[in-house]
């Protein structure tokens, strides 16, 4: 049975993506069904991207077509969600604007159940496995070594042996993740950031609305300042 038409707008405003240092990489996953779900990215010219990602964060990107302008991530954003029979269809205005905006539809995909907005980061990256080699998993086993585990002799070789197979599970188990694999995929990786003190900068959510299908448009203007108020200063004693 297709999905039943419904329709959700918030209010976002996210920090510079770029700043973390890690391109395009760096990720917020933004809205989360307990399944598939969407992600914020910033291009290198520092836009607005949406994205439809498996919950396997590892897994490649869902197909999207891209309608806009471009606008940019670092300011009052309101992005609106539809879903309809056989597509999601992704809205991103600045603000209250009304007649610019990026639109990002994901034919054939859907969003059920209960959905949270969430400000969970992570990087995408390759994910590393027993046997790689190279500078990539030399900056693993380094960040390995900052947490405290021992790596043996070779310490960060740049190879993918198993003493840095045993520390990630070690640091899996300590950590409460599952499955306890020694593998560093992105939840792990995440985690490894966090304990490092790598904290990101939050993603602030406000003026949430829902609506059983049509597009629920943009909250009421904030009402104008009041006008300045004349002061009057009086020096002197009274007679």
């Amino acid at each position: 049975m297709p999905p039943a038409p419904w329709a959700i707008r918030w209010y976002m405003r996210a920090p510079s993506l770029q700043s973390a240092g890690y391109g395009t990489n760096e990720v917020r996953w933004a809205v989360d069904s307990g399944g598939p779900g969407l992600l914020f990215r910033e291009s290198s010219g520092g836009l607005t991207q949406v994205r439809a990602q498996p919950r396997d964060l590892a897994a490649g990107l869902l197909p999207h077509e891209y309608t806009g302008p471009g606008i940019q991530l670092t300011q009052l954003l309101r992005v609106e969600l539809r879903q309809s029979t056989d597509r999601l269809t992704a809205r991103v205005f600045a603000a209250h604007d009304e007649q610019v905006e990026d639109s990002w539809a994901f034919p054939g995909f859907s969003l059920s159940g209960t959905l949270s907005l969430t400000g969970y980061r992570y990087r995408a990256r390759t994910t590393l496995y027993w046997g790689d080699q190279g500078s990539a998993v030399r900056e693993l086993q380094l960040d390995l070594i900052d947490l405290g585990y021992d790596l043996g002799q070779w310490k960060a070789d740049g190879d993918f042996g198993n003493a840095t197979y045993e520390a990630l599970r070690s640091f899996q188990r300590a950590r409460g993740l599952t499955p306890v694999d020694g593998i560093p995929g992105p939840e792990t990786r995440a985690a490894i950031d966090l304990a490092l003190g790598r904290v990101p900068s939050a993603l602030w959510y406000s003026h949430l609305a829902l609506s059983d299908g049509p597009w629920v448009g943009p909250a009421a203007l904030p009402p104008e300042p009041p006008p300045p108020q004349v002061s009057y200063l009086t020096l002197g004693m009274p007679i």
